[in-house]
């Protein structure tokens, strides 16, 4: 068996392999969906995607995306871990590991601070190698149509499509991410241009999923005729979920929270009494819930910890409650890999 970088000729195999590999998935992602990842991120590099090759077939890989993160107030660099698939013929053998353990080595050599890694049934896999998992927590608020109603007449919350994206809006759209997104730890640095034309548009619903009814919706909020917000839904069976979140205003009271007077625009635009609402615990001034939850499922490794904020090293080095660790953490699913 080879460990190796995947060479540029053989991306369709691997595209191929990657819909294989995850196709006893409850929602298997198609052979457009890795494409997709790939052709839609500025910062690809077929030298950061390792793969074990035995007698000249692809039976292992991991992706290394190049990303920053928001960090205690600064941009960290940060490699995204994705795409971790094994041959099901090869699986149990060590070949997820020997690749993991050659991706920390790109990582050292092209001075990454922290490694982000998103998973599920996997994670000892990955607190094996070092990786250690972050908190998010979740509030779950059922909310109306009328809350806050007359309080501000200039807010506007509409749908919004490609259209957001373009030049006369996106530099407005990208300070308004950036003001909202650096006061949390986690946020992808979106300071790309292309990156928010391909990437964040196709995953904001201009593709739509395997279920129409998941498939993310975008909405622009616009106060006093001036962009100041983006949010991005998602339709569950239990709630609307929020997987991305963006305001950026000094022109409100403290009096109210702005995620309820948003979303209670958004019930009104859809004509309900009321819907039930998920969101990252962070992005509300009002701590009230209905319900609260938390996700594990994110984790962090510090590569480099001398690059790493003092603060966030040794909240990762801690043993530290879920209400700590998870008061300032947030990753938008948008960004997910």
């Amino acid at each position: 068996m080879q460990i190796r970088t995947l060479r540029e000729d053989e991306l369709d195999d691997w595209f191929f392999f990657l819909t294989r590999a995850f196709r006893n998935k409850q929602n298997p992602p198609t052979k457009s969906y890795f494409e997709r990842h790939y052709f839609s991120d500025p910062w690809r590099d077929c030298r950061g995607i390792f793969v074990a090759v035995e007698d000249g077939e692809l039976i292992g890989s991991v992706r290394n995306f190049t990303r920053k993160i928001y960090c205690c107030s600064h941009e960290v660099r940060t490699c995204g871990i994705g795409e971790v698939a094994t041959h099901e013929n090869f699986r149990r053998k060590g070949i997820a590991s020997l690749l993991l353990e050659k991706s920390i080595s790109y990582m050292l050599d092209n001075q990454f601070a922290l490694s982000i890694l998103h998973t599920g049934n996997a994670s000892k896999l990955y607190e094996g190698l070092g990786w250690k998992p972050v908190t998010r927590q979740f509030f779950t608020r059922r909310i109306p149509s009328d809350l806050y109603a007359p309080r501000d007449s200039t807010l506007e919350v509409s749908t919004c499509g490609s259209e957001i994206f373009e030049e006369n809006s996106l530099d407005r759209l990208m300070s308004v991410y950036s003001k909202s997104s650096i006061k949390y730890d986690g946020p992808i640095v979106r300071d790309n241009k292309e990156y928010w034309k391909k990437w964040i548009d196709n995953e904001t619903g201009k593709v739509s999923w395997n279920e129409e009814l998941r498939t993310p919706r975008k909405f622009s909020v616009y106060l006093g005729g001036t962009l100041a917000g983006f949010v991005v839904l998602q339709f569950g069976n239990e709630s609307v979920r929020i997987r991305e979140w963006s305001f950026f205003s000094d022109q409100l009271s403290d009096e109210f929270d702005i995620v309820d007077l948003v979303l209670s625009q958004i019930c009104k635009y859809y004509g309900e009494r009321e819907l039930i609402f998920t969101f990252p615990a962070p992005i509300s001034v009002f701590k009230q819930h209905d319900i609260v939850s938390y996700d594990n499922t994110t984790m962090y490794k510090m590569i480099s910890p001398e690059l790493v904020p003092k603060n966030f090293a040794n909240m990762l080095e801690s043993d530290c409650t879920e209400e700590i660790r998870s008061q300032r953490h947030v990753f938008w699913d948008t960004d997910r890999f």
